[in-house]
């Protein structure tokens, strides 16, 4: 479905790294909501359009459909291709979004820092099964 390196690619788009960040930076600034993580994979509507889900870990929960509109588009803001992608070839479907609590994120960060090293959590994810691949690898727990 999708394809990652250093970049998403749902169609034919290349969005970084980040340009994620940028794109979730953007969204906590406009709606003032504090973001303790993310993660996104291609995914598709009901018609078979590729599009980007989100998962957000946040405080608080807000509208998901409201944060669908904010982070496409703050992502449009920082990324030319994922704008055409959306706007002019009709590539892209909207995102879709659901929250969780950064409780879960929280407390899986706490398991992981109690092993040796530093622990860094990946983002951005090829598919849904590679993100609940990586989740289940992690011991992330049922919200995933």
């Amino acid at each position: 479905m999708g394809r990652i390196d250093a970049v998403l690619n749902a169609a034919t788009e290349k969005t970084s790294d980040a340009q994620l960040a940028c794109a979730v930076r953007l969204l906590q600034e406009r709606l003032d909501l504090p973001i303790a993580h993310y993660f996104v994979h291609p995914s598709e509507d009901d018609e078979g359009t590729p599009r980007y889900a989100w998962t957000f870990a946040a405080e608080a929960v807000p509208d998901p459909a409201a944060l669908a509109r904010v982070i496409d588009e703050t992502l449009m803001d920082a990324s030319a291709d994922y704008r055409e992608a959306r706007l002019d070839a009709g590539t892209l479907a909207a995102p879709v979004v659901r929250v969780i609590p950064t409780a879960a994120i929280r407390g899986h960060f706490r398991h992981r820092m109690n092993g040796p090293g530093q622990y860094k959590m990946r983002h951005a994810f090829r598919s849904v099964d590679a993100f609940r691949a990586y989740a289940e690898e992690q011991e992330m727990g049922t919200w995933v």
